[in-house]
């Protein structure tokens, strides 16, 4: 029998295309009710479609990756928490919820800050490939690579997941 490919999927081979056209669908998330915070990601894309692409990575961030974030999927962040000493800071740590979030921000060591968090995120310009190394980028060859970037940050903290977006993606 051939597999066909739902027109909502967008398969990368993260996952077989039977787990997410057939599998995922038994978990208990699955039938979580999600129109609304679509219908909000989608209205907040579509106010400034038109700009994205010529946002350099703050702006987008301010414009658009955070309000998904926050506003539309409701996490719990801080932005550009070291996760070692020198300057390596993922542009998000997140938080099952605001205790947590809390709790982490009372730890003094950057050691315990993440013994809290359960995912860490970063965020590129709306151009930018996530798993090509970045024009004129400088620095360890794992930042160099968006991709390698937020596995890099996975090694170095407790935390199993990671979102890397660069708003398209």
């Amino acid at each position: 029998m051939a597999q066909t490919t739902l027109n909502y999927l967008n398969n990368r081979n993260l996952f077989s295309t039977h787990y997410l056209e057939s599998l995922v669908k038994e978990n208990p998330e699955w039938n979580e009710e999600v129109s609304d915070v679509f219908n909000r990601a989608k209205k907040l894309y579509n106010s400034r479609k038109e700009s994205w692409n010529r946002m350099d990575e703050s702006m987008l961030e301010m414009f658009l990756i955070r309000p998904i974030l926050k506003d539309a999927l409701g996490h719990h962040f801080v932005p550009q928490a070291k996760v070692e000493l020198g300057s390596r800071r993922p542009d998000y740590a997140f938080f099952e919820n605001d205790g947590m979030l809390s709790e982490a921000l009372e730890k003094k060591g950057i050691d315990d800050f993440y013994l809290k968090a359960v995912a860490v995120g970063d965020a590129k310009s709306w151009k930018t490939s996530l798993d090509k190394k970045v024009k004129g980028a400088k620095g360890s060859f794992e930042f160099q690579n968006p991709s390698f970037q937020i596995d890099h940050y996975l090694h170095v903290t407790p935390v199993q997941w990671g979102i890397l977006t660069n708003g398209r993606f």
